[in-house]
C-alpha cells in the first residue's frame, strides 16, 4: 500500500525581533498619552475649582451685599406710582420682555437724603437677560420731553428730576419713550469718583481742547465730593498736559462733567466712556476691592431695586459686556424758541427717534409708536419750529 505524501511540518513563523529604537517609541508615545490624560483631569478640576470660586464669589458679595442694604437709600415712591402709557401695542409689550431696563440718574445732590439736584447723567441701562449683552443710551440732559408728572407742561429731561426726582425721571423716559420701566439706580458725584479710586482709577484720553476747564471742574469736584489726594497741596489733582494718562476719581469726574469743549452730546459720550471703563475694572477687581466698595458707597446710592431682584442680575454678571453706547436722540437740534431762554436739545422727529430706540434696544423692526408718542412728537415740531422727517 502505497504511502502518502507526509505532511510538511507546520511552518513556524519567527517573530520580527524590536529594535530598542522601537520599544523607545512606543513608551514615549504611551508616556504621552497619559500625560494628556492627566492635563485634562487636571484641567476639568481647575475649572471646576475657578467655578465654585466664581460662586463662592458671587454668595460672598450677596451675602454682603444683604447686610450693607439697609445703608442704601431707599426709594419714597411705590413702583405702581411710575407712570406708564396705557396704549403700548401688544408688539411693544411682548419686545420689552427678555431685557432688564433700569434708569440711572447721576445727580448733583450733595446730600442725597435731603434733596434730589439735578440729574446730570441720565441713562438707560438695557441688559439681555439670555445673553449678559448690554446697551447704554444717555438721554441728552437738555432734551426737550413732556412731564409725566403734569401732561401739559414741557420741560429738560434734567429738570423732571429736580423737580420730581427719579419718579418725574421714571415717568418721562416711559411717556416720551414708550418704555415700562420702573427701576432706577441714582448716584451722585462722590459715589462715581470714590468707586473709581477703590478700582484703582481708569485710563482715558484726555484732548487738548480740554486743558482750558479740566482743572476748574477738578476744583469744583474736589470741593463737591470732600475727596482730595492731598488735602495740603491745593494742585495735587491737577492735570496739566493732554494725552492718554491715567485718572484718579475726582479726574474722572471731572472729565465726565465737562461740557463747554463741544456739547452736551459729547459729555453724555464721555459720560458712557467712563462708565463702560468702570464695568470693565469691576469685572477682574479682587473680592476685598469689591467689598471695599459696597462697604463705602451704599449712602451716596438711592433706588427701588431689591436685594431678591439682584438674583438673576448674579447669573449673568460673569458675561456682561457693553456691546454698543449711544445718545438720545439720535436725529437731534440744539435751539434756543425764545429770546433769552433755555437751550434746549430738540429731537429731529420724536417719534422716528423713538422707533429707532426700539428698533436698536429691543431688536423690534416691527415696533409703532404709540398715539401718546405720536401727539408728543406732533407738539414738538410745533414749537420748535423743526420739522420732523417724512
Amino acid at each position: 500500500m502505497a504511502r502518502g505524501r507526509e505532511k510538511a511540518p507546520p511552518v513556524k513563523h519567527r517573530s520580527r525581533s524590536v529594535t530598542a529604537e522601537e520599544i523607545a517609541e512606543r513608551t514615549y508615545q504611551d508616556k504621552r498619552q497619559n500625560e494628556v490624560r492627566t492635563k485634562k483631569r487636571r484641567r476639568r478640576k481647575a475649572a471646576i475649582l475657578v467655578l465654585e470660586g466664581l460662586v463662592l464669589i458671587v454668595l460672598l458679595i450677596a451675602v454682603y451685599l444683604v447686610t450693607r442694604w439697609d445703608s442704601i437709600i431707599k426709594a419714597d415712591f411705590s413702583r405702581g406710582d411710575v407712570k406708564v402709557n396705557t396704549d403700548l401695542s401688544e408688539n411693544t409689550l411682548i419686545s420689552l420682555k427678555g431685557y432688564r431696563t433700569f434708569a440711572v440718574f447721576g445727580t448733583d445732590a450733595r446730600d442725597m437724603t435731603k434733596e434730589k439736584g439735578h440729574a446730570d447723567v441720565v441713562m438707560l441701562v438695557c441688559i439681555n437677560n439670555e445673553t449678559g449683552d448690554i446697551k447704554l443710551v444717555s438721554v441728552f440732559r437738555d432734551t426737550f420731553m413732556n412731564d409725566s408728572q403734569d401732561t401739559d407742561a414741557y420741560r429738560k429731561m434734567t429738570t423732571m428730576y429736580w423737580r420730581d426726582g427719579a419718579l418725574g425721571g421714571l415717568g418721562a423716559l416711559n411717556r416720551n419713550f414708550d418704555l415700562n420701566i420702573t427701576e432706577y439706580v441714582a448716584v451722585n458725584w462722590y459715589a462715581v469718583a470714590r468707586t473709581i479710586d477703590l478700582l484703582g482709577g481708569i485710563d482715558i484720553e484726555v484732548p487738548d481742547s480740554m486743558m482750558k476747564y479740566i482743572n476748574g471742574y477738578i476744583q469744583e469736584t474736589r470741593n463737591s465730593t470732600g475727596l482730595f489726594t492731598d488735602p495740603d497741596d491745593f494742585e495735587s489733582d491737577y492735570i496739566y498736559a493732554p494725552g492718554y494718562q491715567h485718572l484718579n476719581g475726582v479726574q474722572a469726574v471731572a472729565f465726565c462733567r465737562i461740557r463747554y469743549i463741544d456739547n452736551d452730546y459729547g459729555r453724555a459720550e464721555r459720560q458712557r466712556q467712563v462708565v463702560n471703563l468702570m464695568l470693565e475694572k469691576a469685572k477682574t477687581a479682587s473680592l476685598p476691592t469689591l467689598i471695599s466698595i459696597l462697604n463705602e458707597i451704599p449712602q451716596y446710592v438711592s433706588t427701588n431695586i431689591e436685594v431678591s431682584e439682584l438674583i438673576p442680575l448674579a447669573e449673568v454678571i460673569a458675561r456682561f459686556n457693553i456691546v454698543e453706547t449711544l445718545g438720545f436722540p439720535f436725529d437731534k437740534q440744539a435751539k434756543k424758541v425764545k429770546e433769552g431762554g433755555a437751550d434746549f436739545v430738540f429731537p429731529v422727529g420724536l417719534e422716528q427717534n423713538v422707533v429707532r430706540l426700539h428698533q436698536l434696544l429691543y431688536e423690534n423692526e416691527d415696533y409703532e409708536a404709540s398715539e401718546t408718542v405720536k401727539a408728543i412728537s406732533k407738539y414738538i415740531e410745533k414749537y420748535s419750529g423743526i420739522s420732523a422727517p417724512d
